[in-house]
């Protein structure tokens, strides 16, 4: 195997194994499930969600490339903004944990029906719930893909556009592709104890967010 198609080979591998991390995915499912999105919502969310968290590396790390910075000052600067993000994720999961609280124990005119058949200052707050998490996901970096590109950097602008290509496609492939699953995979449980869940449905989605960044540092995802 020549150079460039195991450079290529191995930005698709660790693409993959990147976006395996339950911070890519699992909180959109959590905030799917709890507002009843549609599949078609799930997957619209996740492909934007997707493509802002690798464009927003690619761009520092095609910036970095283009004034001379060193690899390190570039991965320290992804770094930084990683141990940002999941503190953002780790606040919104537990203000939105608080709230389903709230919620669950004073009740809500609108707790049985969905975003889409809701209107004003409580479309709102949906709206803005998803807007945050957008933004954090987007914050967040794709630490793998500056080396690879700092590697492709050398080799030509044809296997830079490979790579980047590749890296690109395959993360945000698996953060719909697993959003999808793990919100069809649900499905049976939820509708099965729906009632029992519905009151508490912002509450777990809180806690699985909260979760998710607690395990993303405990265990250095």
């Amino acid at each position: 195997m020549g150079a460039e198609a195991l450079l290529l080979s191995t930005s698709a591998w660790v693409a993959f194994l990147h976006a395996l991390a339950p911070d890519h995915w699992l909180p959109f499912v959590a905030l799917a499930r709890a507002n009843r999105w549609s599949r078609n919502k799930l997957v619209g969310v996740t492909f934007l969600a997707g493509l802002g968290h690798v464009s927003t590396s690619l761009v520092i790390g095609l910036l970095g490339l283009m004034l001379g910075q060193e690899l390190t000052r570039i991965q320290g600067l992804e770094a930084s903004r990683g141990n940002i993000s999941v503190l953002l994720l780790i606040g919104f999961g537990a203000a939105y944990m608080a709230w389903g609280i709230h919620h669950a124990r004073h009740g809500h005119e609108h707790q049985h029906l969905g975003v889409d058949n809701i209107g004003g200052a409580a479309k709102t707050v949906f709206i803005t719930r998803f807007w945050i998490l957008f933004a954090v996901m987007v914050f967040g970096p794709c630490e793998p893909m500056i080396p690879l590109i700092f590697l492709a950097w050398s080799k030509g602008p044809a296997l830079l556009a490979g790579v980047i290509g590749i890296f690109s496609l395959i993360t945000i492939a698996m953060v719909i592709t697993q959003s999808l699953a793990a919100f069809e995979g649900l499905r049976f449980a939820w509708t099965r104890y729906e009632e029992r869940l519905a009151r508490h449905s912002h509450t777990i989605a809180g806690a699985t967010i909260l979760a998710v960044g607690l395990i993303v540092i405990l265990f250095g995802i």
